[in-house]
């Protein structure tokens, strides 16, 4: 008899493990994010609001941690812990995206983007091969976006491309595209992370900053810089994504309502970036930055004409010489 009540206590302890496993199967499934921008940035305030759609879709099944601000490091940094395991995703700039699958960088050819026309078509065509590229290294992109057209921010007026030689200008270390653009432009930058670059401004170490113009505002950066030039620089492209093994790690229904609510929030990320953008530019006239133009308006063809040296240099390095092709083709259109 005390056998049997032996077996029969066993029986209902094996039976009440294997009633727990589905719930163990339910637990939260906590995502790490990276983020650069600060809080109160148009990017942090989307992401925010993702994560909240998605423990409301998801009963609370799935859900972000989000680090911004850069405190997980400058983007080399993140995806280095993104490869690692540390982080599960990040919401990446060009460069970021670039480090996982450089062809990426084709989005961002320095002078060629000028209007959001050519910014769409070329996105267009590419962006799905380029998904393909990003899921070959090992992550899953789950929606693209942009940051804004880039400007160059000095505390020298720039009226011609002689005029940046002079300047003391910060480059994003780690950047090849911007390196061999500088490097046709004659001018020597001082390579360094973006999250060094507000003390290099404050010393007088850098006298000279690309970026988006909200991204200028994000950053806080308008107080050291006093002028802007009126020429577009690049699309500064960016996404969200996630590694493959985390990303596998979800379950089938997980997995659906992550893309679906990523894509709401790349769309959003887009259009409030658009919006924000040309927005920003009054914003930061009205702290004194002053926008010059070239003197010359031939002067943006000798810009053109270094950038377009450059990539030819990194045809066959960072992208394939069919794929500038088919990039300048779509651009002259």
């Amino acid at each position: 008899m005390k056998r049997f009540a032996k077996v029969l206590l066993g029986a209902i302890a094996l039976t009440a493990t294997f009633t727990n496993l589905p719930a163990q199967a339910e637990q939260t499934k906590v995502l790490k994010f990276a983020i650069l921008t600060p809080p109160g940035s148009s990017w942090t305030e989307e992401m925010n609001f993702l994560n909240v759609r998605l423990k409301e879709r998801t009963n609370g099944r799935l859900k972000l941690k989000l680090y911004p601000s850069g405190v997980m490091g400058d983007e080399i940094a993140v995806i280095r812990k993104l490869r690692q395991g540390q982080l599960q995703g990040a919401a990446l700039t060009g460069l970021g995206l670039g480090e996982i699958a450089t062809p990426v960088r084709l989005l961002e050819l320095p002078f060629h983007y000028q209007d959001y026309v050519t910014v769409d078509r070329v996105g267009a065509r590419l962006k799905n091969r380029l998904a393909g590229e990003i899921s070959k290294a090992g992550f899953v992109m789950l929606g693209w976006s942009e940051t804004g057209f880039v400007y160059l921010f000095t505390n020298k007026p720039i009226h011609s491309l002689s005029d940046v030689a002079d300047v003391k200008m910060w480059m994003w270390a780690g950047d090849p595209l911007a390196e061999e653009s500088f490097k046709e432009m004659r001018v020597t930058p001082k390579p360094m992370a973006i999250t060094d670059v507000m003390t290099s401004l404050q010393t007088g170490m850098v006298n000279g900053v690309y970026c988006p113009p909200l991204a200028l505002l994000a950053l806080q950066w308008q107080s050291k810089v006093k002028y802007m030039l009126d020429l577009k620089l690049t699309m500064s492209n960016s996404g969200i994504t996630v590694t493959k093994k985390a990303w596998d790690d979800l379950s089938p229904d997980l997995q659906k309502i992550l893309k679906e609510e990523t894509l709401k929030t790349s769309t959003a990320i887009v259009r409030r970036s658009r919006v924000e953008n040309e927005a920003a530019i009054g914003t930061l006239k009205r702290h004194g930055i002053t926008v010059t133009s070239l003197t010359n308006p031939a002067e943006q063809k000798n810009f053109l004409a270094a950038s377009g040296r450059a990539a030819d240099r990194l045809a066959g390095k960072l992208f394939s010489a069919s794929m500038l092709k088919e990039v300048r083709s779509l651009v002259m259109r």
